[in-house]
């Protein structure tokens, strides 16, 4: 474990792989807030499609800004985010979330 990283900076990037068929996903992310120790972060899905390559730029990137880790309860809670919309495709298949 890196510890905790009071400067900021770190970042963390996964993949989704779903089928493609099914034409739109919506990306949420699950985080653990907590009474301290926390801050603001950002999130960025980028959507690959069925490209998993990466030979293309991303068909769509959705960012969202300065989600807020800090709980004001002394016990940590569990929370979604909704991160791409659901009215409009966020993820169609391939996607890396950072």
């Amino acid at each position: 474990s890196a510890g905790p990283n009071p400067t900021g900076g770190s970042k963390i990037t996964f993949s989704i792989d779903l089928p493609p068929k099914e034409k739109c996903y919506v990306v949420y992310l699950a985080i653990l807030r907590s009474y301290k120790g926390m801050g603001t972060f950002n999130v960025e899905v980028r959507d690959y499609g069925d490209d998993r390559k990466k030979m293309k730029p991303p068909k769509r990137v959705t960012t969202k800004q300065d989600i807020d880790g800090l709980w004001k309860s002394p016990i940590s809670v569990w929370s979604d985010i909704q991160i791409t919309e659901d009215n409009y495709p966020g993820c169609t298949g391939y996607c890396e979330v950072e």
